[in-house]
Parts: C-alpha cells; sequence; structure tokens
C-alpha cells in the first residue's frame, strides 16, 4: 500500500546519512578506546581513528554511491503520464504525483537527500580546485579524490562525480520521453569517454584501458537502444541479439577484471612476487634502482654545462606540447610523489 511505499522510500534515502554517522560513531568510539587503553598501559592506543582519515572514508563512501544517492533522492521527482492525464512515480507505479501526504513526505525526504549530494559535490569541487596548495595533513582528508589519479590529473575525480550527476537527470527531465533519455544519457557517456580516452587519469595503465573499454561498450550499448526504438521487428531482432553479446562481454570483462585483482593481490601481497604488477601496468615495470641512476646522472650533466643553460632551453622550446607536458608531469609525479620538494634540499 501507499504506507510501506513511503516507509520502503525513506529507508533507502535515510540508509547514505545513517552510515555516515556510524562511521562518526566507529571513529569517536576508538578515540575513546585509545584513551582508556592510554591510562590502562594497553595497546588501544594504536587502534584510535584520525580525523583526516575518517573524512577520507566518509568521502569514499560518498565518492563510490554518488549516482546512486542522486538516484534515490531524485526519485520522487520521477513522473510519467497516463492516458487519463494522471501522473504516477515511476519507480512506483501505484503512488500518484504531487498527491497526498505520501507523495510530499517523499518529496521532502529526497530534497533532504539532494541537498546532501549537492554539499558533498560543492565540497569535493573545492577540495580538487585548492588540494594541490594544502600540507599534507589536510591533503589526507580527501585522499578518496586524488590517490587513484596521476599527480597532474588530481581534478579528474569530479569528471566521475559529474558524469554520476548527469546521468541521473535525463530520468527527470524527460520521464515520458524514452528517446529523449537514451539520447542524453548517450551524450553524457560519449563526452565521459572524450575526457578518459583524452587524459588518460589513472595511475595504472590497466585502469586506463578498462575504463575506456567499459564505456565504450556502454555508449555502444545505448546506441543499440537508440536503434531499437524503430518499428522495424528485423532491426529490432539484430539489435537486441547485439545487446545481449555486449552485456555478456561488460560481465566477461568485469569477472576478469576482479580476477586479475585477485591475482595481483595474490603474487603482490602474499607471495611478494612481480607478475600482479606487471598486469596492473600492462607490462615490465622499470626499476626504481634504475630510475634514480639515470635521473642522477641527468642532474650530475646539467650541474656540468650551467655554461650551456641558453642552448638546453632552446633545445626545449623546440619540442612538442605533449612532450614537455610529459616532463612536467615527470617533475610533478617526483616532487608529490617521491617528496623532492623544496624542503627535501
Amino acid at each position: 500500500g501507499p504506507g510501506s511505499v513511503l516507509l520502503k522510500y525513506l529507508a533507502q534515502a535515510a540508509a547514505f546519512p545513517l552510515v555516515i554517522c556510524v562511521i562518526l560513531l566507529v571513529f569517536v568510539f576508538t578515540r575513546l578506546l585509545a584513551k582508556a587503553g592510554a591510562w590502562g598501559g594497553h595497546p588501544f592506543a594504536t587502534l584510535a581513528w584520525t580525523w583526516h582519515g575518517t573524512v577520507s572514508l566518509i568521502g569514499k563512501f560518498c565518492h563510490c554511491t554518488f549516482p546512486t544517492m542522486v538516484n534515490i533522492s531524485l526519485i520522487p521527482f520521477m513522473c510519467y503520464a497516463h492516458p487519463d492525464g494522471e501522473e504516477s512515480l515511476v519507480k512506483f507505479t501505484d503512488t500518484f504525483c504531487w498527491e497526498g501526504g505520501d507523495h510530499l513526505l517523499m518529496m521532502v525526504a529526497g530534497a533532504i537527500l539532494a541537498g546532501l549530494s549537492l554539499v558533498f559535490f560543492s565540497l569535493c569541487s573545492w577540495s580538487a580546485w585548492k588540494v594541490a596548495d594544502w600540507n599534507p595533513r589536510s591533503q589526507a582528508a580527501c585522499k578518496f579524490m586524488v590517490e587513484d589519479f596521476r599527480p597532474d590529473m588530481l581534478w579528474f575525480g569530479m569528471v566521475t562525480l559529474c558524469r554520476g550527476l548527469l546521468l541521473s537527470l535525463p530520468a527527470v527531465m524527460a520521464s515520458n520521453m524514452a528517446t529523449l533519455q537514451l539520447v542524453l544519457l548517450h551524450s553524457v557517456m560519449i563526452g565521459s569517454l572524450a575526457f578518459q580516452s583524452g587524459f588518460q587519469p589513472w595511475k595504472s595503465p590497466a585502469l586506463n584501458l578498462f575504463d575506456t573499454l567499459s564505456q565504450c561498450m556502454f555508449v555502444t550499448l545505448l546506441g543499440v537502444g537508440l536503434g531499437g526504438l524503430t518499428d522495424n521487428e528485423e532491426t529490432n531482432d539484430v539489435l537486441e541479439r547485439i545487446g545481449s553479446i555486449i552485456c555478456i562481454l561488460l560481465l566477461v570483462f568485469f569477472g576478469a577484471l576482479l580476477v586479475a585483482f585477485m591475482l595481483t593481490f595474490t603474487f603482490d601481497k602474499l607471495l611478494n612476487h612481480g607478475i600482479g604488477k606487471r598486469l596492473i601496468n600492462l607490462g615490465v615495470v622499470p626499476s626504481p634502482r634504475v630510475v634514480f641512476f639515470l635521473l642522477r646522472k641527468l642532474a650530475k650533466r646539467v650541474e656540468e654545462n650551467k655554461w650551456q643553460k641558453s642552448a638546453v632551453v632552446t633545445a626545449m622550446g623546440s619540442l612538442g606540447t605533449q612532450d614537455l607536458r610529459e616532463v612536467l608531469s615527470a617533475l610533478a609525479i617526483l616532487e608529490l610523489e617521491v617528496g623532492l620538494d623544496k624542503s627535501s634540499t
């Protein structure tokens, strides 16, 4: 009945702030436990959660569930029209839109959850803009946004958030127009694919390949959905088979990723072998000793030939744009990841 629909939706909407409250309670409990352990001489002090680590954990949860959170917040506003002019919720067809107190309460809960999503999105935008200027302790609070991306692509976490937000809007903007929904979804995925293939933001080459291929499959699947809206039965049958094949390929693709992750964990963490690194890097990983030797050799040459500074600058000016960006990216990695900053000189 309507009451059960309301309770079901409220439970879904409350799940996200509830998880955040549980994480905060665990943080407080570990801090209290650490203080009690310090007084009694027990080793509980090492179990205390840090505030920045707790914020990062909350951010990781919200970042991973952001598309779901936005979708659930918009459920009360997704309505479709009946032939008699009445409107019902797309998710709960027995609940009429804009009628009764149940739908009003659902809209209030959805608006609150949408507000929380907007606050999280705004904080992430601000963090992505400022994170490079923060100290390491403050950067740890937004580790969930930057830890998997290259140092020159710390902002790319916002692309994934924007994609999740934009993929949720067509169902509200065009509830009664399936074709327009598919066109909008297709456009969002093509834009996301262009960013991914153009910037290659992940630290791991395997993740870049996986992200690009998976988005290609989703774009193709949406294209199949658009083609299936025609009235040609023969075409629809062919497209249905193509769609089934793509869905199977996606399942195989994700299964292969899971197997690769398990192999990486097994060989690297348990057996201390280098095969896992080869998998995630799609090849042999360069030796750190060799890289350090070449870097020191290059620095020595630069120091010994100060009088050729103008010639070196001129030669670097003749490099291509992509080559210069690669050099800057390498310098950023040395400064941020390795720790070769001004404080270490």
